[in-house]
């Protein structure tokens, strides 16, 4: 009878295990995008969030910096600046560095193509990627738990719950 209980119970806790970790990685991104438009704002400059594969490097004036390689991930972690010079990249002393963050979980997290390195918020609440105000989602999973990140091109950041495809 127990071996019947057990065997009923280890699919449900797998999935509360999953819905934990990605509302875990969800949490832990949007704070980091949210932190970002609140600097922005505070600060009267643009502030970036960009994927970085170096966020235990030394602090430098140009690291942790910003991957733009295809081979880095958001996983891998994020750096959170003032991009004063080339947007999406620090690149020199004036991008202050306000924080790093690499996720406690390294599981899936998928961009669609326009924020797929980098999102900058302007001074008056905006986003964009590359130039390009537009609406992007960033998508975390970990089977069979989703979330979606939807950045609108007005900043605001909206949490969507969905299944992994």
């Amino acid at each position: 009878m127990l071996a019947i209980l057990v065997s009923l119970a280890a699919p449900s806790f797998r999935t509360v295990m999953a819905n934990s970790r990605v509302s875990g990685l969800t949490n832990e991104l949007s704070a980091a995008l949210n932190l970002a438009r609140s600097e922005a704002v505070k600060r009267g400059r643009t502030v970036t969030v960009c994927k970085s594969s170096n966020t235990a490097a030394t602090v430098t004036t140009t690291a942790p910096g910003c991957d733009t390689a295809t081979a880095a991930t958001w996983p891998d972690g994020w750096a959170i600046f003032v991009d004063q010079a080339t947007r999406g990249q620090r690149d020199g002393s004036n991008d202050t560095l306000i924080r790093v963050g690499q996720p406690a979980t390294r599981n899936g997290i998928q961009t669609g193509s326009t924020f797929a390195g980098a999102v900058s918020f302007f001074p008056n609440g905006s986003s964009s990627a590359s130039g390009t105000a537009t609406n992007d989602t960033l998508t975390l999973c970990v089977a069979p738990a989703q979330r979606q990140i939807l950045i609108s091109r007005t900043g605001q950041i909206q949490i969507l719950k969905g299944t992994c495809t």
